[in-house]
């Protein structure tokens, strides 16, 4: 444990406006500041935060509102939301991947606010069954992202169709400026097979030519090409 972070190598605190916080995920800027993304409780429901830290662990107070950006549940009454993944650009920008009931990918700017220059005001919600033309909604999370060479980002996660308990793998792809790239997989999202009853696709990466990797819950490892059109497993099918 490091004495110079924290107290005696620990930051505990709590998360303003959230109760029971639980953290996800978390990433570097290009200063050092932490970020760390998870779930709580707010009072109009289940919220997604990221917060940053000081290289040392405080509380960031210059970052969104008093050191946390937090993000409503698309549904209030939804179960569980929460942001799941974060990825800092170049420019010490912040993607955030949430879910339940719809997937969300959020773009905000290196000091927290959300940027207005991605999707519509900040964040795409998407509803995946109906990018394969479906009517009826699904429940959709995701839980790992990665950026292809060109900007597009590649989001993993699931989709449980409307009146079912089983959900699909899914590998969902947007643009650099938040829309869903049409041109991938089936309308912008690719469901990749699996068995259980609970197929998801937890992380995604990227290979030098943009193909991509996919691991997770029910599913083959699996190699997918850079439109999302062709996909194998790598090391065969899980029973």
């Amino acid at each position: 444990l490091d004495p110079g972070f924290g107290t005696d190598g620990i930051v505990l605190l709590d998360v303003p406006g959230l109760g029971d916080p639980s953290g996800d995920d978390l990433a570097l800027q290009s200063d050092g500041s932490i970020l760390v993304a998870g779930s709580g409780d707010a009072v109009a429901g289940p919220a997604g935060f990221v917060l940053r830290l000081t290289p040392a662990g405080a509380l960031d107070t210059t970052f969104g509102v008093g050191g946390v950006r937090v993000l409503p549940a698309t549904d209030p009454n939804t179960g569980d939301f929460g942001v799941r993944a974060i990825d800092v650009l170049g420019d010490d920008r912040i993607l955030a991947v949430a879910g339940g009931p719809d997937l969300v990918l959020a773009r905000l700017t290196a000091d927290g606010d959300l940027d207005a220059g991605f999707g519509a005001g900040g964040s795409a919600v998407v509803d995946i069954a109906a990018l394969g033309g479906g009517s009826e909604p699904s429940r959709d999370d995701g839980f790992g992202l990665v950026r292809q060479s060109d900007g597009s980002i590649v989001v993993a996660g699931f989709s449980v169709p409307a009146g079912q308990s089983r959900s699909a793998a899914v590998l969902v792809r947007f643009t650099s400026a938040g829309a869903v790239d049409a041109g991938f997989g089936t309308g912008g999202a690719l469901t990749i097979p699996g068995a259980g009853s609970f197929p998801a696709a937890y992380d995604v990466v990227a290979l030098p030519d943009d193909t991509l990797v996919a691991a997770g819950e029910g599913i083959p490892v699996a190699q997918v090409s850079a439109n999302g059109l062709a996909q194998f497993p790598l090391f065969g099918v899980p029973a």
